[in-house]
């Protein structure tokens, strides 16, 4: 699994993904992001793969495993929980002023 942010070069608006096959074309499957493709067209956006939230996560994952920390099959529920932690708070600014101009 890889995690990806997908932007738009004309406005600086950005999209942020996971992909299990590593796919590099396929830049997210987001209703608004598909319109945004379609409207100002592929060629104007790229894709960048989130090493270092990669890295973090696998660490998390050989220091539990290390100190026994959860049984094998609870790591990968508590990996999605902080990667959506971890997502939450770095882009909730982003998540916050969205939801107050939908208001």
């Amino acid at each position: 699994m890889i995690i990806y942010k997908t932007t738009n070069l004309i406005n600086g608006k950005f999209y942020i993904g996971k992909d299990s096959k590593n796919d590099p074309s396929y830049y997210g499957s987001g209703l608004i992001l598909k319109k945004a493709i379609a409207k100002y067209g592929k060629e104007n956006f790229i894709k960048e793969i989130k090493i270092n939230l990669i890295r973090k996560i696998k660490r998390m994952k050989e220091l539990e495993k290390i100190k026994n920390l959860l049984p094998d099959n609870d790591i990968l529920d508590n990996i999605e929980t902080a990667l959506k932690s971890a997502f939450y708070m770095h882009f909730r600014h982003i998540y916050n002023n969205t939801k107050k101009s939908l208001i």
